[in-house]
């Protein structure tokens, strides 16, 4: 069984990330995969409209690093991530829904909120928690949580590392509409096949305009806040997280 399976029907192109057991958390391979079928799926003219959701009862948990026998500290996979996947999809040409059939969390929120549209059921939550692990969210996506909420709200998500409700994320326009979990993929194949009824041409242009403005923010973090954030990556208390998560205890930190 394939951890992305992609089906299409009438112009709608269904994306879903298939690994519930894992909680739908991205390996590399999932993310090559993903980034491959993003390009073909770019440039197939029949795709209209595209839906990203999850199996079982979460959305994804971000990355899988206990899979990928990785550490949170390594850069690479904070590269491929945005490169592989983050990017292109929000690039893609066509409008995208992020179908939310539970947590998105780290990764995993950041892979919704780069899609266009947001619709997550009643018991969704949206989080960034990696400062329990002691490392730094990469600028580039911190940016993105600065687009689509602001920095009130990043500053809350970013360093309280607590989950907001689907409710709450539906107030502050983080999510565009909260659904009973029956209600969910209905909901999201209605709004698609509207989107997909109107003119591709006219669709398309808009989104280019929209991915023109959002292209103004500045992806290369200052030097201090590269500093930082390396310093941070490279901890003993990065370290310590990562040890408590696969010892499940609470981390001791030190602040070195």
């Amino acid at each position: 069984m394939a951890e992305i399976e992609i089906s299409h029907e009438q112009g709608v192109c269904t994306i879903l990330l298939n690994r519930p057991e894992r909680r739908n958390a991205l390996t590399i391979a999932m993310m090559e995969d993903l980034g491959a079928q993003l390009a073909r799926i770019a440039a197939d003219d029949a795709v209209r409209v595209v839906i990203l959701t999850g199996a079982g009862k979460v959305f994804c948990s971000g990355l899988d690093l206990a899979a990928m026998g990785a550490s949170p500290t390594e850069p690479a996979l904070e590269a491929a991530l945005i490169e592989k996947v983050l990017a292109p999809l929000e690039r893609l040409p066509q409008p995208t829904i992020a179908a939310m059939n539970g947590d998105g969390l780290a990764g995993g929120c950041e892979l919704a909120l780069h899609c266009d549209v947001r619709i997550a059921t009643a018991e969704t939550r949206l989080g960034m928690p990696v400062a329990r692990i002691g490392i730094v969210v990469p600028y580039p996506l911190i940016l993105k949580l600065l687009e689509v909420v602001g920095s009130t709200v990043t500053s809350e998500l970013l360093l309280t590392a607590e989950p907001m409700s689907a409710a709450r994320a539906r107030e502050l326009a983080m999510v565009n509409r909260v659904v009973e979990a029956g209600e969910l993929m209905p909901t999201a194949r209605r709004m698609a096949e509207t989107m997909a009824a109107n003119a591709p041409l006219s669709l398309r242009a808009m989104k280019q305009a929209i991915l023109a403005g959002r292209a103004q923010r500045a992806f290369d973090p200052p030097p201090a806040v590269r500093a930082a954030a390396e310093r941070a990556r490279t901890s003993e208390d990065a370290r310590e997280g990562l040890g408590a998560i696969n010892e499940k205890r609470k981390p001791r930190f030190q602040g070195r």
